[in-house]
């Protein structure tokens, strides 16, 4: 979880997300944030980012 995507985290908290889906075998992942959203794609995976009010339904 992230409050917000900026210049200063994301490239950080992407290899995160990419890094536990190699760990765990997984291609999909979710970054919760505060209210943005967008849809990464890198190296076959897919990260999505959401707003929490939406992860939270």
């Amino acid at each position: 979880m992230a409050y917000e995507l900026n210049a200063d985290n994301e490239e950080r908290e992407v290899r995160g997300a990419l890094h536990a889906m190699e760990r765990f075998g997984l291609r999909e992942s979710v970054l919760v944030t505060n209210n943005q959203e967008d849809l990464i794609r890198q190296d076959g995976k897919l990260v999505r980012v959401v707003p929490a009010w939406e992860w939270l339904k």
